[in-house]
């Protein structure tokens, strides 16, 4: 029985080029990843070049939201269309049409090992697109959640905010109005049987204001009762003069005291403003 080598070789080189057509489409997809335009810019353009008639051949994908077409694509009674799915849901089609009447091959003028190629890029375009739709939700929650995480970020800075201030106002109520009220009525007091209530309540004032103080020890280790006292009176912006009259003190000791502090802060031999460093804290 003679064999027709031409033959042979003619079903050959149509093999070559249904391999070559997956192997560059793979190709595409590595090299452009998730940019499913140019995917399927790609293989509208490789596609055709597979059939037995390239030049004749023209290609387009139609999905839900969008359309891809060759150069001189146009539709023909001469096509064959494989249906694009992704899960099992039709989600468009890709069709490959010759543009002119062609010698009849197994149906019409495709072979049906082009028929099978055409659906094997169908089925392949259909994966592609249930993966970047997957990558681009993934994405799309990440950003969600990098979103809430910077909202919840600002809420809990601006909570910050409203507490540094609370306890700026009281800090202020106490260090301004009751702390001066409070030594006055301990320097008239003496033995008065009411001097432990007193000294209770001055216990208590500093509980209250101790969270401020708690951060100025941490910088400057221990402090004495006044220098803690004007610690929170230089941090509201009151002068020197302002602490002196409130305290009963000189204006001399006043600098005295604050020297004490700077020097406790490290802030001695600086130019750093004794106040601002406090607000700082």
């Amino acid at each position: 029985m003679s064999v027709n080598i031409s033959s042979i070789e003619e079903k050959l080189n149509e093999r070559a080029k249904e391999l070559q057509c997956l192997f560059r489409i793979s190709e595409v997809v590595d090299y452009f990843d998730d940019d499913l335009d140019k995917i399927l810019t790609a293989v509208i353009e490789i596609l055709p070049e597979s059939m037995k008639y390239p030049q004749w051949a023209e290609a387009a994908i139609r999905l839900t939201n969008g359309e891809w077409r060759s150069a001189g694509w146009r539709a023909t009674e001469w096509s064959y269309t494989a249906l694009i799915r992704s899960k099992a849901v039709v989600i468009g089609h890709l069709n490959v049409a010759y543009t002119r009447e062609l010698a009849q091959e197994d149906e019409g003028p495709f072979l049906s090992d082009e028929k099978l190629l055409i659906s094997v890029v169908a089925e392949r375009v259909g994966k592609i697109v249930s993966r970047i739709q997957a990558q681009k939700a993934l994405e799309t929650r990440a950003e969600s959640t990098q979103n809430i995480n910077l909202a919840l970020k600002e809420v809990l800075q601006q909570a910050e905010e409203e507490k540094r201030q609370v306890e700026e106002r009281i800090q202020r109520n106490i260090n301004a109005v009751i702390l001066p009220l409070l030594d006055r009525m301990e320097s008239l007091a003496h033995n008065c049987q009411h001097k432990p209530l007193l000294l209770l309540l001055r216990s208590n004032l500093e509980d209250i204001a101790g969270e401020f103080v708690t951060r100025v020890e941490s910088a400057a280790g221990a402090l004495s009762l006044r220098e803690q006292q004007l610690c929170g009176m230089i941090r509201l912006g009151m002068s020197s003069k302002e602490i002196a009259e409130s305290l009963n003190l000189s204006v001399s000791t006043v600098h005295n005291h604050r020297e004490r502090i700077r020097n406790k802060l490290g802030l001695q031999n600086t130019r750093t403003n004794l106040a601002s460093y406090l607000q700082s804290l």
